[in-house]
């Protein structure tokens, strides 16, 4: 099977290590890391970004997690899958090869030896 063909400048991200995005683009928007790319060895990738949903047990993510009107999670509320906060790390198992996509500001690679991930921007 072809590879796919992935368009934007890409990150490295090796073993302990963190890509961060924070600096405006000239129309003042935030960058973002559009595709992320598992190498050859299975990781955890710990991102942060808009729109990343995570199942969230009940009455945890206090804080760190929107409600469906966007308000920040209290101490009390039902199990569910909850938008993280902005600056809230989600961690995220990745096989060799898969692909994920998004709109992340943060790539982080766990202690893996022979880790590589490929972000794009």
């Amino acid at each position: 099977m072809a590879q796919p063909q992935i368009s934007g400048n890409v990150y490295v991200v090796d073993q302990n290590e963190t890509a961060i995005l924070t600096q405006k683009s000239p129309n003042g928007a935030g960058q973002f890391f559009h595709t992320i790319v598992c190498g050859k060895t299975a990781v955890v990738v710990t991102v942060k970004g808009g729109g990343i949903f995570e199942n969230v047990g009940a009455n945890s993510g206090n804080g760190t997690h929107l409600d469906s009107d966007g308000a920040v999670l209290g101490s009390t509320h039902d199990a569910g899958f909850y938008e993280a906060v902005s600056t809230q790390g989600v961690a995220i198992d990745m096989a060799p090869g898969e692909i994920l996509c998004g709109r992340f500001t943060s790539v982080a690679v766990a202690n893996t030896s022979g880790a590589e991930v490929h972000a794009y921007r």
